[in-house]
């Protein structure tokens, strides 16, 4: 089993996400959701866990192995990366509402009040 740093995992993860999403925008999703449903698996078994999440939501590995290596989604994940640089996010968990960004795990309450703030702004 290979081993990555939480980051590489990411990033892994965010290829898989991208060419999967090529084949089929609601696997991508299914993958999503059970990617962050099996966290610790993902981060015990990395790539092998990846592999696992391609087969159980159906999607072709063959294409996937093939556009893990595409310059088209190394392109798009290095501009997701420099978008969140620019809002200063390193780490997770972070937040983007309207242009705000907000780092670190607010409450559900925090994030309630900075949406209806926003609403009613927009409304006015």
């Amino acid at each position: 089993v290979e081993k990555f740093t939480n980051r590489e995992t990411a990033i892994l993860a965010a290829k898989y996400f991208e060419a999967i999403a090529l084949q089929d925008l609601q696997k991508a999703q299914k993958f999503y959701h059970y990617l962050f449903t099996n966290q610790r698996q993902l981060v015990k078994k990395g790539d092998a866990f990846l592999k696992a999440a391609t087969r159980h939501v159906g999607a072709n590995e063959k294409q996937v192995k093939k556009d893990l290596e595409s310059k088209t989604i190394q392109r798009k994940i290095n501009l997701d990366i420099a978008e969140a640089r620019k809002f200063g996010f390193n780490d997770s968990p972070n937040f983007l509402i309207n242009g705000v960004s907000i780092k670190g795990a607010p409450t559900i309450a925090d994030l309630s009040q900075i949406i209806e703030r926003h609403l009613k702004k927009a409304k006015e």
